[in-house]
């Protein structure tokens, strides 16, 4: 009758080959087999470990493993493949980055690039369609505040940084052209000013 502590001895489990009983016990009593891995060191490990798989060597393919994955954390992006293009593959496919990966998945071409005026109303359109909003916000239209484009389409001009346009009966969503005026800084400065002296008197 074969010994029962004799059935691993010269099986081998990943790096590691079964050498004898050790003599050691786990906390359950079970062999602890002294093994030979592949590197030259011994190791012990118990009878489940070995045939469940859960030590395959003395630690040495562990800390390859490691290593390998800390390697390639550390390799650079790869870029797309796209002449010219410097953005990475990430957030793409097929060695494509985002950005002309989605361009060929919806156009199959990778440098298509949707017209500007296109591009425009499909912003406009996507925008939420708000009928109401707080007394002191203002409205907006086509992503702007709608008393500015108000005026610039009664003046035929775009407006800068330096135009302010006041709303004179004070109510933020009364755009109407005839409750609009244009002014500066300092003039809708001293607009509020005037009107909050006259009130304190």
């Amino acid at each position: 009758m074969p010994n029962k502590n004799s059935d691993l001895e010269g099986k081998r489990f990943g790096r590691l080959v079964v050498i004898s009983d050790s003599g050691k016990r786990d906390s359950g009593g079970g062999i602890m087999w002294e093994c030979k891995c592949d590197c030259g060191n011994t190791h012990y490990a118990s009878t489940s470990n070995l045939k469940n798989g859960n030590i395959r060597s003395c630690c040495c393919l562990q800390r390859e493993l490691s290593s390998q994955r800390r390697i390639a954390s550390k390799m650079p992006p790869k870029i797309c493949s796209v002449a010219g293009c410097n953005n990475t593959t990430e957030k793409g496919g097929g060695g494509l980055c985002g950005m002309h990966y989605m361009r060929f998945k919806r156009y199959r071409d990778v440098n298509y690039i949707t017209p500007l005026e296109t591009a425009r109303v499909r912003c406009r359109e996507a925008q939420p369609n708000l009928n109401h909003c707080k007394p002191h916000v203002y409205k907006k239209k086509l992503g702007r505040h709608e008393h500015r484009v108000v005026m610039e389409e009664h003046i035929g001009r775009e407006l800068t940084s330096e135009d302010l346009v006041h709303h004179i009966d004070g109510d933020a969503h009364n755009n109407s052209i005839d409750n609009l005026m244009l002014t500066n800084h300092s003039g809708h400065a001293k607009i509020h000013f005037t009107k909050h002296h006259g009130e304190e008197k």
